[in-house]
């Protein structure tokens, strides 16, 4: 009976903070106070278990969330890592920078599987979840983009009137694109 009662009230998310993620420097085992790198962005995998963080550096951070230890440190870009996305299953990770490019990498031997360049910074990349062979990618200044990936092949999404984007995200719960627009 009380169990209906709490259930009003509970919430999908912590009340407080049950951790941190600490950066110590490999060389000397001392705290990484005095470093210049800081996280841009950060995108937890599906399940929670790894977390993404996309550097000032052009570094990509892989986080092990259990052990809450650098699992895999990838070399990504050469200006700020702006954007991250995990595929579905994990295996793959979408990174976009300001130096116009956005990469797909293989998580676990940490290869770049492929680079797209673009005429200006990209602000947003996403996998679609139900076709992993899809990414959306959102350009500064630009309209969005569909790139479907063993192609290459962009398809540019036009607004159907002279309305601007400034709202774009993709639906993960479902098999299409859903790109949102205000005036």
């Amino acid at each position: 009976m009380n169990l209906e009662l709490l259930e009003a009230f509970h919430q999908n998310y912590p009340e407080a903070a049950d951790g941190y993620l600490e950066r110590i420097k490999k060389d000397d085992g001392s705290k990484d106070a005095g470093c210049a790198t800081y996280a841009i962005t950060l995108q937890f995998n599906r399940v929670g278990s790894l977390l993404a963080i996309g550097c000032n550096d052009g570094r990509i951070e892989i986080w092990d969330h259990v052990t809450r230890r650098i699992s895999k440190v990838l070399v990504a870009h050469a200006h700020p890592v702006c954007s991250l996305s995990w595929s579905r299953d994990s295996k793959k990770l979408l990174s976009a920078s300001t130096d116009n490019t956005v990469s797909i990498w293989n998580v676990l031997s940490s290869a770049c599987e492929q680079t797209f360049q673009f005429p200006c910074p990209v602000m947003k990349v996403q996998f679609n979840a139900r076709k992993p062979d899809q990414l959306l990618v959102c350009p500064m200044r630009h309209a969005p983009v569909v790139i479907n990936v063993p192609s290459g092949a962009p398809t540019i999404i036009q607004p159907e009137d002279e309305v601007s984007f400034r709202i774009i995200f993709f639906r993960t719960t479902l098999t299409f694109l859903s790109v949102f627009m205000t005036c």
